[in-house]
């Protein structure tokens, strides 16, 4: 082997402080590193028997990131988060057979959120929303909707479709015709064109009247 007692430190890839090679460094089994590791240009790491690689991207006035490349375009890649010694704890996972990306949170074994190439987006959870701070998803801002695909039965909504109920808060405005297919019960008197309307009045749909 080849032991080197001298402790100064490297600088630039041309200051290697106790030894500076001019070329390249091949290493065939693991090697430690006590410090940091600086990379000016261009890097893979590859794998074998299949050619994969993680590549990192320095800065070149344009972009800067981390580059996965699969051995093969049905081979699933993906990034792993854990603790030492640890299974995953996160892990962001691309699934080539249907161009998506898959977001695992705990080491579940089911994945949190999917995004397709299409746009589609599909959260799983099954959480209720019992009020305005519950639910698989919580918005702290608002929600606009470009979508004006009209509604034809409570089913089909056009571009918002929920199985339960809906419950606001404050006013609510619509465009176009109301149709309800069950009673509506008022907890407020109502006024419209003149015309008063209790709020214990009970209003039910022509089939049930």
């Amino acid at each position: 082997g080849l032991g080197i007692s001298n402790t100064t430190d490297s600088s630039s890839a041309t200051n290697g402080g106790s030894l500076t090679l001019g070329g390249g460094l091949a290493v065939a089994k693991t090697a430690y590193i006590g410090g940091g590791v600086h990379i000016t240009g261009p890097s893979s790491i590859l794998t074998t028997p299949v050619e994969q690689s993680i590549s990192l991207i320095p800065s070149d006035g344009g972009n800067t990131g981390i580059k996965i490349t699969s051995g093969g375009s049905t081979l699933v890649t993906y990034i792993d988060f854990s603790y030492i010694n640890q299974p995953y704890r996160g892990r962001i996972l691309y699934f080539p057979a249907t161009e998506s990306l898959h977001f695992y949170t705990n080491g579940s074994g089911a994945a949190m959120v999917s995004m397709y190439s299409g746009g589609n987006v599909d959260i799983p959870g099954t959480t209720a929303s019992t009020s305005n701070s519950t639910g698989i998803l919580t918005l702290a801002g608002g929600l606009g909707i470009s979508n004006t695909t009209d509604a034809t039965s409570s089913t089909n909504g056009g571009s918002i479709t929920t199985a339960g109920g809906l419950a606001v808060a404050k006013k609510t405005f619509m465009g176009d015709a109301l149709s309800v297919v069950n009673s509506i019960n008022f907890t407020t008197d109502l006024s419209r064109n003149g015309v008063n309307i209790l709020k214990h009045a009970y209003i039910r749909d022509e089939q049930n009247s």
